[in-house]
């Protein structure tokens, strides 16, 4: 098969082009923190093979944001939609779990409302594309989910780096636009394969968890989490979210399920111990969403493994689920 390919240089010029011509998120190194940033010039790009902190999740759900105003009057409220970005924009170097994740949670948000902020910034986006032919980290394990990292058919273009240099492909119109701006040349591209991807694992476990929903085993799962949140934001699936009002603006803020507010009321916490608030955790991403939606809410990008204060692996907490065991009470303490 033929493809476009490209040099480094070829691919920083490119990036010069195309940041003049629409806005471009990239991952660049900043006070030692690799993150998805506007991107200004492209030698500030980083082309390497290393996982942002957070993932691109930000784009298109931002940690805070302006659902509307309002303006209260004498006999009526006044209801201000924010302004409009209808800037489009380019997406560049994201990984394939991420492209994935994102297809993941389309599904959520149009669910039983389209979700117009999410659906804009999708439509508004090009998305490209770097596969990996190896793993990131050590804590990559995207393919025990049935992710094949070298594919990302759902992205608009995808970029393949070899010794030889970079191996460009287009997969929409979308993504034909953003690669014109590359100067490379067509040539015969070699066959890619992925390489020293960890032991696959069982990640069906929808059922097994919920037929042991009561189970002590879950007590031992996690016993370390202090429940700060950190996994949840930089995972690239982990949606959930409040909403308040600040000020004669209604806005919407990240939130999580770990957290010991998550789901208190005014006169009762239904999930008074943190390894319950665990639980509803990991029950939501290979239980209850898969339940829903078909799909299992986790990509295996590994950043919770990466960030996580207390050094939870969640590979292992996944492989503890594999061996939960039924109640012998029929109830919780």
């Amino acid at each position: 098969m033929k493809m476009q390919k490209l040099s480094e240089d070829d691919i920083r010029a490119g990036l010069d082009k195309l940041s003049r011509e629409t806005v471009v998120y990239a991952p660049m190194e900043q006070e030692g923190r690799l993150d998805f940033r506007k991107m200004e010039k492209g030698g500030e790009v980083e082309l390497g093979a290393r996982k942002t902190i957070m993932s691109a999740k930000k784009l298109f759900l931002p940690q805070a944001e302006e659902l509307f105003s309002f303006k209260a009057g004498k006999h009526s409220v006044e209801m201000i939609d924010p302004p409009k970005d209808e800037e489009p924009l380019v997406l560049f170097a994201c990984r394939p779990c991420e492209m994935r994740a994102l297809e993941i949670m389309d599904k959520v948000f149009n669910w039983d409302y389209a979700d117009f902020q999410w659906n804009e910034r999708r439509a508004r986006a090009t998305i490209i594309v770097f596969a990996c032919l190896e793993p990131l980290t050590e804590t990559c394990f995207c393919n025990s989910l049935g992710i094949d990292s070298s594919r990302s058919d759902g992205a608009d273009a995808i970029i393949y780096t070899t010794a030889e240099g970079f191996f460009a492909r287009a997969h929409s119109e979308k993504g034909k636009k953003a690669l014109k701006v590359f100067v490379g040349k067509d040539e015969e591209a070699p066959e890619f394969t992925t390489r020293d991807f960890p032991e696959k694992f069982n990640t069906d476990l929808q059922e097994k968890m919920m037929e042991n929903f009561e189970s002590p085993t879950w007590k031992e799962i996690a016993p370390a989490c202090i429940g700060c949140g950190i996994c949840t934001f930089v995972c690239p699936t982990c949606h959930c979210f409040d909403i308040q009002d600040e000020g004669g603006r209604r806005v919407r803020l990240w939130d999580y399920c770990t957290g010991a507010d998550f789901t208190l009321m005014l006169a009762h916490q239904p999930r008074p111990t943190q390894y319950r608030r665990y639980r509803q955790k990991v029950m939501h991403k290979y239980s209850y969403y898969p339940t829903r939606f078909g799909e299992i809410l986790c990509t295996g990008c590994g950043r919770c493994i990466d960030q996580c204060p207390q050094n939870i692996d969640f590979r292992e907490v996944l492989k503890k689920c594999n061996r939960l065991a039924p109640a012998e009470t029929g109830g919780e303490e």
